[in-house]
């Protein structure tokens, strides 16, 4: 058995208390991030976040332990284009880079793999465990 991870898409930004900026994604679209995991959450109150995915992730190594951590995807001060297909840079929020490379990940799955097929909308977030190896 390989190592594999799970995402899970929270209803709330509860779970992304004490995350902070770890990286940037480029050329990624509104509509890839919908089809990878489902609507957005609204922003922040204070308006510099307008939209925003607060993903948990588990690991499963091949010895059977997990390993938990949580990534937002977001737009800052209204970097999030107007069209839903147009490219933009995301940024990445976590609480360590670790949290960053499990984002990348999901872009690789969804790049490299069949699994975009699988659903038209959160394809990522089926409460299925996918290889890392594949990524």
């Amino acid at each position: 058995m390989q190592d594999k991870i799970m995402y899970i898409p929270c209803t709330d930004a509860t779970s992304a208390n004490g995350t902070s900026l770890q990286g940037y994604i480029e050329d990624v679209t509104t509509q890839q991030l919908i089809e990878m995991f489902g609507e957005p959450l609204k922003g922040s109150a204070d308006g510099k976040v307008t939209m925003e995915w607060v993903i948990e992730t588990q690991i499963t190594t091949e010895d059977g332990d997990a390993d938990y951590g949580v990534f937002t995807l977001y737009d800052w001060k209204g970097s999030a284009p107007d069209i839903d297909s147009t490219e933009w840079t995301i940024n990445v929020g976590g609480t360590s880079k670790r949290d960053l490379w499990n984002a990348q990940r999901a872009f690789e799955l969804f790049e490299k793999t069949d699994i975009r097929y699988t659903s038209d909308i959160a394809c990522l977030a089926q409460g299925t465990l996918h290889d890392l190896e594949v990524a």
